[in-house]
């Protein structure tokens, strides 16, 4: 699966796959015979994770991490999808601490440079940061007051967008002023870029 299925994957799944497999799968499961692994073995396996204090997102991830090796080895060898019953913990609904509309101003009335539209643009656009830092100047609308979203920025590489799917974004008009303000008569490049142009 390293060798022959990772190098498809996305860069941020080359980059964290082979550290998860080498750390949580192959100590436990690496010298398994593949037909051995059942549901008792697998649930032994994720009773292990917990109990050495991992989140129950993570022991999820590394489930699913497990699962999807075993899917692409068996569809390999063209045999049907092997079926367990993981008893996995339950991932807490906590709902996670945002920034209010008054301290997202707060922010961006503090914040200089570009530093202004980027935080206002990141506070009231729902775009993720890999996406933000690789817009052009090309993917803006004002007119329509639409951002095509293209693409996004892993470790200062573009790469396809997450699911790779290709969107438009509607912006508000204050966020369309400052982004007008603040690139001029610019038609070209990154929005946000550092001194030499890079994201």
């Amino acid at each position: 699966w390293i060798e022959k299925r990772l190098p498809q994957l996305s860069l941020s799944t080359q980059a964290s796959a082979p550290k998860l497999i080498a750390k949580y799968l192959r100590p436990s499961l690496g010298t398994l015979e593949l037909e051995s692994v059942k549901t008792g073995t697998i649930n032994g396996w994720i009773a292990g994770l917990v109990k050495i204090g991992l989140q129950p997102k993570t022991v999820h991830n590394l489930w699913k991490q497990f699962r999807a090796t075993m899917n692409w080895h068996c569809q390999q060898n063209d045999v049907p999808k092997r079926a367990w019953y993981p008893c996995l913990p339950v991932i807490p609904d906590v709902e996670q601490r945002w920034f209010t509309q008054e301290e997202m101003r707060q922010i961006i009335a503090a914040a200089t440079g570009q530093f202004k539209p980027l935080f206002q643009l990141t506070g009231f656009s729902g775009l993720r940061s890999g996406e933000i830092s690789g817009l052009h100047v090309e993917d803006l609308d004002f007119v329509r007051g639409v951002i095509h979203v293209q693409r996004s920025v892993y470790k200062g590489i573009e790469v396809p967008t997450k699911g790779k799917r290709r969107r438009y974004v509607t912006i508000d008009s204050p966020t369309v002023q400052m982004l007008e303000e603040y690139l001029g008569d610019r038609t070209m490049g990154r929005v946000f870029q550092s001194r030499n142009g890079t994201p």
